[in-house]
Order: C-alpha cells, then sequence, then structure tokens
C-alpha cells in the first residue's frame, strides 16, 4: 500500500504580520517571521531595526502633513483678508497677465470709472479713457509690458453719466519665488478734486494776469485825459466853447477813473470780509431818478433810449434796505446795458414779486451766450469778443452786483441769446419800515 504524506500548511494573514509586528523584539534587534502563502511559497518577513525605520518615516510624514495643512490654512487666511482688503480699499485696484490684459478690477476701482466688471477685463476699460489720452497711455503701458517694469500716468476716464474723471495710474510688475514673472498689480487713484482746484487756480492765476493788465489800460486811459486836457486848459487863446468841451471831457475821464477805483475798493472789501449791509430807510422810486439821470446823456451819446418804471407811489416805495449796495448794483447793469448797446433802448425798473421786490434792467444790446451766464459773475470775467478794446472795463461790475444783492439776502440772474439783448433780475426782500 502506498503511503501519502500529509502536509499542513498554516496561512497566516495580514492582520497575522500586524499582530507579530506589535510583538517584535526591541528596536535594536532584527528578527524573521517565517510563513507560508496560499499557495505554497514560503515567505520571510523581516522586522526590528527596519520596522523602526518605517515608524520614523510615518511619523515624519504626519509631521510635514500637519505642516503643511497649517501653512494652507495660513495662506487661504492670507487671501481671505487681501481679498476683503481689495474688495474694501478706498483705491481702484487691478491686476493684469503677462501681456499687460487685465483680469481683474476691485469694486472701487468701477467706482471710480463707472466701468463694469465685465467691461473692464482685458483693454476693455481703453474704451472709457479721454480720447485726447488713449495714445500716449497705450504707449507708456506697452513700454511697461515689454520691459516688464512699472508705469506710472495721470489719464482721464470719461464716465457714462458724462462727467470726467481724473486718476493717477501705478502699477509694479509681479514675480513667483522661483522668480518668473507673472503679471502686473496696479492703483488708480482719483485725482480729479485736485485737478479741478488746480485748474481753477491757473484759471484765476489767468484771470488776475489779465485783469491787472486791463486795469493798467483801463486807469491810464482817463489819466492821460485828465492831465492831456488840463494841459490844454492852460492856454489862453483858447475859445470858451473849446474849454467848455475839454471840462466836459476831464469830468467825465475823472467819473471813470472813480468808478474803477471805487470797483477795486469794493473788491477789496468783499474779499476781506469787511463788506457789511447797512440796513436803513430807502425809497425805490427816488434811487431810480437817481440813476436816470446819471446815465441819461451817456446812453443818449450812444444812440440809445433810457426809460425807467416805478410801479409804486412815492409814499408807497419806503422800503428797508442798505441804499448804497442796492444803489451800486443797479448802477453797474445799467452802466454794463450802456457799454454794450448801441443805437437801442435800455429800460430798468421794479415791480413787486410776492414778498420781493424785483428790480430789472434790461437792454437790446449784443446779448451773452448762455454758457457765459454764470461766468459774467465772476470776478475779472467778461464776454469774449472780438475787439476787446471796443468794450472798456474791469470785469468786476456784475460780480460786485452779485456779492451786494446776496448780502440784501437777495439774488440775481440773467435772460440772453447773442443779438438779442439781456435782462438781468435783482430781487431782494420786500421789507417795509
Amino acid at each position: 500500500m502506498k503511503q501519502i504524506r500529509v502536509v499542513c500548511v498554516k496561512i497566516i494573514t495580514f492582520t497575522d504580520i500586524l499582530r507579530n509586528l506589535k510583538n517584535r523584539p526591541a528596536f535594536n534587534k532584527s528578527a524573521t517571521t517565517d510563513g507560508t502563502k496560499n499557495h505554497g511559497d514560503k515567505y520571510s518577513v523581516r522586522y526590528g531595526k527596519q520596522q523602526s525605520d518605517d515608524k520614523n518615516l510615518t511619523e515624519g510624514l504626519k509631521a510635514e502633513n500637519k505642516a503643511l495643512k497649517k501653512r494652507i490654512e495660513e495662506l487661504e487666511a492670507s487671501e481671505k483678508k487681501y481679498s476683503v482688503l481689495a474688495k474694501t480699499a478706498p483705491v481702484g485696484i487691478f491686476n493684469a497677465d503677462t501681456r499687460g490684459n487685465t483680469v481683474y478690477v476691485n469694486p472701487y476701482w468701477c467706482k471710480i470709472t463707472q466701468i463694469k466688471f465685465e467691461e473692464a477685463l482685458g483693454n476693455g476699460w481703453l474704451k472709457a479713457v479721454h480720447p485726447d489720452d488713449i495714445a500716449s497711455l497705450t504707449r507708456n503701458w506697452q513700454n511697461a509690458v515689454l520691459t516688464m517694469s512699472g508705469s506710472y500716468a495721470e489719464y482721464r476716464f470719461i464716465r457714462k453719466d458724462g462727467t470726467v474723471a481724473w486718476v493717477i495710474g501705478n502699477t509694479v510688475p509681479e514675480f513667483n519665488n522661483d522668480g518668473e514673472f507673472t503679471g502686473y498689480i496696479g492703483t488708480i487713484t482719483d485725482i480729479t478734486e485736485r485737478k479741478m482746484a488746480e485748474m481753477k487756480a491757473e484759471e484765476s492765476d489767468r484771470l488776475k494776469t489779465s485783469f491787472l493788465n486791463n486795469i493798467s489800460h483801463e486807469i491810464r486811459t482817463p489819466l492821460n485825459a485828465i492831465t492831456g486836457f488840463c494841459a490844454f486848459l492852460s492856454d489862453s487863446q483858447l475859445s470858451n466853447e473849446r474849454k467848455e468841451s475839454f471840462a466836459n471831457i476831464i469830468m467825465e475821464s475823472s467819473d471813470y477813473l472813480l468808478s474803477i477805483i471805487a470797483d477795486i475798493i469794493d473788491v477789496a472789501a468783499i474779499e476781506s470780509g469787511q463788506a457789511r449791509a447797512e440796513i436803513c430807510q430807502a425809497n425805490a422810486n427816488y434811487i431810480l431818478e437817481v440813476l436816470h439821470g446819471r446815465f441819461l446823456k451817456r446812453a443818449g451819446d450812444r444812440g440809445n433810449t433810457l426809460t425807467f418804471k416805478a410801479r409804486m407811489p412815492d409814499a408807497e416805495a419806503w422800503i428797508m434796505t442798505d441804499k448804497s449796495k442796492l444803489n451800486q448794483a443797479l448802477n453797474n447793469l445799467i452802466c454794463n446795458s450802456v457799454k454794450f448797446t448801441e443805437n437801442g433802448k435800455i429800460e430798468f425798473g421794479y415791480r413787486k414779486k410776492g414778498d420781493d421786490l424785483e428790480f430789472y434792467v434790461k437792454d437790446s444790446g449784443i446779448g451773452i451766450p448762455e454758457d457765459m451766464h454764470d461766468e459774467i459773475f465772476k470776478r475779472f470775467r467778461q464776454v469774449e469778443v472780438l475787439d476787446s478794446r471796443r468794450y472798456s472795463g474791469t470785469g468786476l461790475g456784475l460780480s460786485i452786483a452779485k456779492e451786494y444783492i446776496e448780502m440784501l439776502g437777495g439774488s440775481i440772474r440773467v435772460v440772453s441769446k447773442p443779438g438779442q439783448g439781456s435782462a438781468f433780475y435783482l430781487k431782494i426782500p420786500h421789507k417795509r419800515p
């Protein structure tokens, strides 16, 4: 009979291996666990020092993983912080890629320019740049992109509401930790108010310079007439008729010189804050009569008719106001009408309007363009005409009239078109004595 040899195979699972590992010898010793796989192949698991190295590796990986996780959390917190900062910062912030195309703008950038986020991307923002600034701005930006350098520019955006926004644009290149160029980060700062103030100051300086040049001419002209005709009067052979004519010229020149000096003094008092309204009783009809007598001859010399209309009886025309300032305001307006009207008509007067008295001065003169209706009440301003020497003056009269009427608690306005004359209206409170 044939003998049969029976071989017992013990199957060791992975769990058994782990159990053996737990019961391994000391750390610095080596040992071997032998076993047989399902198919009868023998295997050997070595443990001891090797197992210790594995543990160190596992612990190292865990430590690195923990540090990496912490770093990621820190980066996410930093990104969140700077994202909030970009969204809330009171300055326009933008990002551009390596080719100079815009890839991000913050909300304040959109507020300054009135451009939507989607409209600003790429080169879309250029569509809103002022036409006069596009060429230089584009050239400057392209040069910065080619040289991977920063840029600086002052330029304008034309906003959707029609207003103009002045900005300063600053950009700096960005590089990663490996020194690779990654694009640009930039800002725009709204400097509209500063620019408007600068332009206003420049315009004021220009007007003052023009005023000083003009005032020297205005003062010299009557002075020359006074000194010249005074010399003629010393001629004993001069006829009485000629003497009377020269005397009239001297008087007119003196009056004109006095009005110029008075305007300068008035402006100095207004600017220094020394001008004050001194309320007293005044008769509106009497004020008109005096003004009519003052300008009747001057208006007639230019071929004009001059009339006035008083709408109340003398006894009811008494009002409480600053007589001097009301008289000066009306004087300046009538003088202006006489100057700019030739062979026409001039009418002035007043009428009751609610709780106010509205004085007016109307003429059939050259008229005023609509875009100058506000400008003429500013100091040193005059409507530009082809022959500026034809219409003399300091450019102070209307601004003084406006200041004085506002001191009286009133207002002034003009209705005018070129070639159709002008009508000035002064409204003051009607206060009875």
